[in-house]
């Protein structure tokens, strides 16, 4: 449904009679492979900042085959607005995953300097403190 044109941020594609359709493209749009499609609902799924389209979502034919309304379509942009959140939250969750292996791999480095150091620091020392001695 979005193949040609601009995809505006409150975009959602009403079609309740999909056999008529025009811009319907059976080999396109029925990617679920529904046997007769009759109504659905398609739009963008965007990022938290709502800038970036990162998906389509379509719904395919109501259970009840009764038409399209407008509660349908506020569900609709409900589960829109929560799959953009989901991938917005899981491309940041990857991103921590990632930065936490890269800081565990130089921690791990820096560790396997200090074993294999020349230098034998001795942990015994304490930091000498004029103010505290004792003598």
């Amino acid at each position: 449904m979005f193949q040609k044109g601009k995809i505006s941020q409150s975009s959602v594609f009403i079609c309740n009679e999909a056999n008529r359709e025009r811009k319907f493209i059976p080999d396109i749009d029925n990617l679920s492979g529904s046997a007769e499609p009759e109504n659905f609902l398609i739009g963008p799924i965007y990022d938290n900042n709502k800038k970036v389209p990162v998906g389509i979502i379509q719904l395919v034919n109501k259970l009840d085959k009764r038409q399209i309304n407008q509660e349908d379509v506020k569900r609709f942009e409900i589960i829109q607005e929560l799959l953009g959140q989901s991938v917005t939250n899981t491309a940041e969750i990857h991103e921590l995953i990632n930065v936490t292996i890269g800081l565990k791999s130089s921690l791990g480095n820096i560790q396997n300097l200090a074993h294999n150091s020349v230098f034998e620091p001795d942990l015994s020392l304490k930091p000498k403190r004029p103010w505290m001695n004792s003598n």
